[in-house]
């Protein structure tokens, strides 16, 4: 009776998803064809017999970049596998396919018995690991059946899924007994896992694999080359790493990464203090979505007569000038500086080339924050806002090493100002993040090496 509950309750809700998608996309958009291709068998992907398959399922972008850095390990330690990758939005499949060494890159299906067969059918998976959690109880039913060990690698859990588990138990334990083993980004989600089910044997603290990369190396030259397309003037580019404490000058710049819309707003109003005093300085907004980028210029247009440069017009005419509004509404040159980088691919580059940086989604509730390490990466000090429940393992390494600092949208003028204006106490915080960054590393080494020992990989 349960199975039977849940599947019509898991075909309603996929025709009522794919008719609100079918509103705000066009078919034959990315988002429009990924909706189609989710609700359609997958055929075979005839891919070679007689070696191990390991199926990754990352839900969007975020989590393929997770992905990237096991697919690599994978490959490194059990070179003879093959790996599929599965992800669900139309942002993970362009980002999935751009990995190295995947062998396929499929639509994930919805979570109907009959579509879930199929990809089972195709992929014939020796083990499925998912990235950092998305559990649907068909996926894993058929697993068992089939002799399938599921694994959750980078995992977390949300309190509001902890209190689903625990209102429900029964289904709670029903999906966990399915899982091989949860390697844990930290202890608060260990915990968390164990009270909604999960027998303590099968999860362990492996650590965050999102520290455990290598980001792009940024010459100098092409820091300049970047700042010149974002109307920065070249002597505004500093190098790569927090060892050039000197390269700020009169001038500094700030990134606001993975930006939402209302999140704009902090960010200029936060600029807007550090140009009392640094007139000269520079705003780089990265929204999430760069197909919002119309509505970021908008509201910056709207709210503080500020006519941005869009990144995408400028690669287009690299001559055209940024203006603002006079008092009148007609263009002037600006001497408060703002960049709008609608390309994908470009984040981690201008953190780069900044002096501090803000990460997004962090400031508007309801997304609960990305990445709030990424800066560290480039020995950059972090600020970010409130909102953090999905990066709280992330925050709480910010906040042991010292690498950033959490404020609310009403405080962050001031933390910005004083980050900005304080290069000494940047440079350390810049430092420590560096450090962080460091100890994180081996994570997916020794994550990889676990499922292929339980998995009994040649």
């Amino acid at each position: 009776m349960a199975n039977l509950a849940y599947e019509l309750a898991i075909r309603f809700g996929t025709v009522v998803w794919l008719h609100s998608q079918s509103k705000k996309h066009h078919p034959e958009s990315p988002e429009g064809l990924m909706a189609t291709e989710r609700n359609t068998p997958l055929a075979d992907l005839n891919l070679p017999d007689g070696r191990p398959i390991y199926w990754l399922h990352a839900v969007s972008m975020g989590e393929v970049g997770v992905a990237k850095v096991l697919v690599a390990e994978l490959k490194a330690q059990a070179p003879d596998s093959l790996i599929v990758l599965s992800t669900s939005t139309a942002t993970g499949i362009e980002a999935a396919k751009k990995i190295d060494r995947v062998d396929a890159v499929v639509a994930a299906r919805f979570d109907i018995r009959d579509l879930v067969s199929t990809m089972f059918a195709s992929i014939k998976p020796t083990a499925i690991v998912l990235v950092e959690g998305d559990l649907w109880r068909n996926m894993l039913a058929i697993a068992r059946r089939r002799g399938v060990p599921v694994f959750i690698a980078n995992a977390k859990m949300k309190v509001r899924s902890e209190r689903f588990y625990q209102q429900f138990p029964l289904y709670a334990r029903s999906l966990f007994s399915r899982i091989e083993r949860v390697y844990a980004q930290t202890e608060l989600y260990r915990e968390r896992y164990e009270r909604s089910g999960l027998p303590a044997d099968r999860c362990v603290v492996a650590g965050n694999v999102k520290l455990d990369v290598s980001p792009p190396t940024v010459s100098t030259d092409e820091l300049a080359s970047i700042a010149k397309m974002a109307g920065i003037s070249r002597d505004r580019a500093v190098g790569p790493t927090s060892s050039e404490r000197t390269g700020r000058g009169a001038a500094p710049i700030v990134t606001f990464g993975s930006l939402h819309p209302g999140e704009e707003i902090v960010a200029l109003r936060g600029m807007q203090r550090v140009w009392r005093k640094h007139p000269n300085a520079h705003a780089i907004i990265v929204p999430r979505h760069i197909e919002k980028t119309a509505l970021f210029v908008d509201s910056i247009r709207h709210e503080f007569g500020i006519e941005p440069i869009v990144y995408s017009r400028r690669e287009a005419a690299p001559g055209a000038l940024p203006k603002s509004l006079d008092g009148q509404g007609s263009p002037r040159p600006s001497p408060s500086r703002v960049t709008i980088v609608d390309k994908m691919g470009m984040l981690m580059k201008l953190y780069a080339l900044a002096d501090v940086g803000v990460v997004g989604g962090t400031f508007v509730s309801g997304i609960g924050g990305h990445n709030v390490t990424e800066p560290a990466f480039y020995g950059k000090p972090v600020l970010y806002g409130p909102h953090v429940y999905t990066q709280l393992g992330l925050h709480d390494l910010i906040t042991a090493y010292d690498a950033g600092q959490q404020v609310s949208a009403e405080a962050f003028p001031e933390a910005l100002w004083a980050m900005v204006d304080d290069v000494d106490a940047a440079w350390r915080m810049g430092a420590n993040g560096l450090q962080m960054v460091e100890a994180s590393r081996g994570v997916a080494k020794r994550i990889v090496e676990d499922i292929l020992v339980r998995t009994h990989a040649p």
